[in-house]
């Protein structure tokens, strides 16, 4: 792995050229799935990537382990061409947050229970905040070029600190859903491709087994939809 540590001066107007360019590819995507927040919208994961694969970075997490207080990962961006690290930062899940280790949350004069979260889903969060952590240091510029009204706090953050959010969210419900069921009810390949692109890329690894298995059942009709 290769760190850069040097200082590259760089035109700005090109920059300021490439960014505008960024933001205009990445602007679909980033709005599309963006959440919706108390009447304020934050940018998921999937558009934090799709700025990062825009610029020539990829974005992972590393290190996921159980701290006081919580769950941290390490979030890293490299550069594809050379594997060099760009940032780096740290996804945390803290037991502080009811809505993943459970507890009872009263705010405006509504009293709502939050059962704990499995280990895995914690896990997953922490390494999903990781990554839209370093991505937004990088890449928050980008978010204000596509829309100034998107905030560039990551929206997988406020879901744990803002509980009391409004219940038919569909954003929100993206964080709950059983993708097990949603995988099973595709009809055809482009519909498992859709629910494919839907999951979270966190939590992908643990529904690969079961697309593959739904994706064999459709081999026969030779789709060129790509999953």
């Amino acid at each position: 792995m290769n760190t850069r540590t040097d200082l590259v001066v760089s035109n700005p107007g090109v920059l300021m050229v490439q960014a505008q360019d960024v933001a205009g590819v990445c602007a679909e995507i980033v709005k599309r799935t963006a959440m919706s927040i108390q009447g304020r919208k934050y940018v998921r994961v999937e558009g934090w990537q799709s700025i990062a694969a825009a610029y020539g970075c990829v974005a992972s997490a590393k290190d996921v382990e159980r701290v006081q207080n919580g769950v941290r990962a390490i979030g890293e961006l490299h550069r594809i061409s050379d594997g060099a690290l760009i940032a780096s930062a740290v996804g945390f899940v803290g037991e502080d947050e009811p809505v993943w280790f459970g507890g009872e949350v009263t705010q405006y004069g509504k009293t709502k229970k939050y059962v704990k979260r499995p280990d895995f889903a914690i896990q997953a969060m922490a390494q999903t905040r990781a990554i839209s952590r370093v991505c937004r240091s990088a890449f928050a510029f980008v978010v204000v070029m596509i829309d100034g009204n998107l905030s560039t706090t990551p929206a997988e953050e406020m879901a744990g600190v803002t509980t009391m959010v409004d219940e038919d969210d569909e954003n929100l419900k993206a964080l709950e859903t059983d993708w097990s069921a949603e995988l099973r009810k595709a009809k055809n390949p482009e519909e498992l491709r859709t629910t494919w692109e839907r999951i979270p890329d966190s939590l992908k690894p643990k529904f690969r087994e079961e697309k593959d298995l739904m994706k064999m059942q459709f081999t026969p009709q030779k789709s060129a939809a790509g999953i």
